[in-house]
């Protein structure tokens, strides 16, 4: 039987199709006991563990093998719906021995789990008992064969809402429960105009936390303006800032608005404030307390109607106890303080973020396969969020599959077929080499200085750069 919608494969019920997820048969068909298994086996139609039968529901699993010779493989089921195997072409392939090519598939329901068995020699167990169909809770534990145990997590979005958002902030895509709690308090603070300092890595999104809290202000009709204070040269940075009068230095050949009047009635935000030069400083103070700037070569205020927010990157602290930032500055700026954390630190949203810069850069026209999510979930990504993306933009712009399989991540991970564990070794490799290549290119070759920040000591970094092949200092 084939799926009359997209022509792919059906599950070994007739349900579902495993392509496109469509339903086949009622749902209602879940709940039909199935005959009696033969005396002295210890097998039954459907077991429910934990929660009553419940329809289907598109919600994302995560799997991962927690004891067995395959342990630590995972995969990320998008749509719910996927199978376990020995196969290579299973979402999760694994190799014990024991486990059939299609081991089990695996549904999210409303209220839980549907583990099924697909015709396996060696069994699928939920609490020791061997099952047809077994019916977990929101996170539970089914064992395959003698010795592979998997743990089946939903991930679903809701989960983790711990409370309301603006819709804005949307956006910004987390299951990060640290990371709700601040998008709830940004939209507490949001219709005020208190001053916000966003903390965090380059890369984490503090840009796109910036637009969101612009948008759900009661300023959203108004300028929304950016000015990176790291890209600008110090020179220009003032008259970018507060504008200038004609005249005021020698290329002032007509007056001009700075960012701050230009976004009167609006919002500015002052990215990598941390890159201010300290004779700049006081005048953004004076700035923030009194909304008024004053243009190059003039004498007179003016008046703003603004709301500042500003992120860096920088430690702050630090760079107060070195001099080189204001204390009054920081806690002027600091009204409304929310650090993001690094992507590594929420490692449950580098799924959900790679499906949806997967979906927006392909038009809906690429996924990603198993083993390609599995790898992305490894590593530590210390361009964050952008790197990711970047990333798979590339990997979408190479492709013509449909489906973005590990060895498509990165320019030098070998194409052709080729094992999880392979593949894994593979794209690992290669991102080591391109970090550890790039941590030296930031600190000009100093080795002491970038494994300081790589959190590495000196042997274990000229380690990394002798097992990756990276160019050494």
């Amino acid at each position: 039987m084939r799926c009359p919608h997209c022509d792919g494969p059906v599950s070994a019920d007739a349900w579902f199709c495993v392509a496109c997820g469509h339903q086949l048969a009622d749902a209602a068909a879940i709940s039909a006991p199935t005959p009696d298994a033969p005396d002295g086996e210890r097998a039954t139609a459907t077991v429910t563990i934990g929660s009553e039968p419940a329809p289907v529901a598109a919600v994302p699993l995560a799997v991962e093998v927690v004891d067995g010779p395959d342990v630590g493989a995972q995969a990320y089921l998008p749509h719910g719906l996927g199978r376990v195997g020995a196969s290579p072409q299973a979402d999760l392939h694994l190799t014990d021995p024991a486990v059939s090519r299609q081991h089990v598939e695996l549904r999210a329901l409303a209220d839980g789990i549907l583990a099924v068995d697909l015709d396996s020699k060696n069994g699928v167990f939920a609490d020791g008992v061997r099952v047809r169909e077994a019916r977990l809770p929101p996170t539970g534990l089914v064992r395959l064969g003698p010795r592979t145990t998997l743990r089946v997590t939903r991930a679903d979005p809701a989960a983790t809402a711990k409370g309301p958002r603006h819709p804005a902030f949307d956006a910004f895509v987390t299951e990060h429960a640290p990371l709700h709690r601040s998008l709830e308090l940004l939209t507490r603070v949001a219709p005020q105009d208190g001053t916000v300092l966003l903390l965090g890595e380059t890369g984490t999104g503090k840009e796109v936390l910036a637009r969101a809290l612009h948008e759900a202000s009661t300023r959203a009709a108004g300028p929304y303006v950016v000015v990176d204070c790291g890209a600008v040269a110090p020179a220009l940075l003032e008259s970018q800032l507060f504008g200038h009068r004609r005249g005021a230095f020698t290329s002032a050949v007509d007056d001009q608005l700075g960012a701050f009047e230009a976004a009167d009635g609006g919002t500015v935000f002052l990215d990598e404030i941390g890159e201010l030069p300290v004779d700049l400083q006081p005048k953004l103070l004076r700035a923030l307390e009194a909304r008024t700037v004053r243009r190059l070569g003039e004498v007179t205020d003016r008046r703003v109607d603004v709301r500042f927010v500003a992120a860096t990157h920088r430690d702050l602290s630090e760079m107060m106890a070195a001099g080189t930032f204001r204390a009054d500055l920081y806690y002027r700026l600091a009204v409304i303080r929310v650090d993001v954390p690094p992507l590594r630190a929420r490692p449950e949203d580098i799924p959900r973020l790679a499906e949806r810069f997967v979906a927006d850069l392909s038009g809906g026209a690429r996924a990603l396969a198993p083993d390609a999510y599995a790898v992305l979930s490894q590593y530590d990504w210390p361009g964050n969020a952008r790197e990711l993306r970047n990333v798979l933009e590339r990997a979408v712009a190479v492709t013509a599959r449909p489906r973005i399989h590990a060895q498509d991540l990165f320019e030098d991970a070998a194409p052709g077929p080729l094992s999880f564990a392979d593949a894994k070794n593979k794209v690992v490799n290669a991102f080591e080499r391109r970090y550890a290549t790039a941590l030296l290119a930031r600190h000009h070759g100093n080795v002491s200085a970038a494994a300081k920040e790589a959190g590495l000591s000196r042997p274990a970094l000229y380690a990394l750069l002798r097992r990756t092949g990276a160019p050494q200092p």
